[in-house]
């Protein structure tokens, strides 16, 4: 187990060295008005979805969201690690959270570009 989580903390350490380290986590882009069941959405981007994971629930919206490289080094953070397929990030609350690569669409402040949602998967 040690050998695993030293695996881990060096893999990924290496991959925040790298250009994956560089990508914001916290992009949200929600669905256009005609496929919300509501009829009243529309297109905007928020950079929230990093809190979760590290639990800061009365800050205030995000407007950059957080590097990928910060959450790993974060200290509610335990550990970053490939489990089939997909990238996983655990915290000290024993929660587990998939990270997506998801396609930003440009706005009027901001360029398209690519960034990562995390998504809460499971409580060890």
């Amino acid at each position: 187990a040690a050998a695993a989580a030293a695996s881990t903390a060096t893999g990924g350490t290496a991959l925040m060295s790298g250009l994956l380290g560089w990508l914001v986590i916290g992009a949200q882009v929600p669905v256009p008005s005609s496929e919300t069941s509501s009829g009243n959405g529309t297109f905007g981007v928020t950079f929230d979805c990093y809190k979760q994971i590290i639990h800061e629930f009365d800050t205030p919206p995000s407007l950059t969201g957080m590097l990928l490289r910060d959450l790993i080094s974060h200290p509610s953070v335990t550990s970053l690690k490939f489990q089939n397929g997909d990238l996983i990030v655990d915290n000290i609350w024993n929660e587990q959270f998939q990270l997506q690569l998801v396609g930003v669409p440009a706005t009027q402040t901001l360029p398209a570009m690519m960034a990562l949602h995390a998504t809460r998967v499971a409580t060890q």
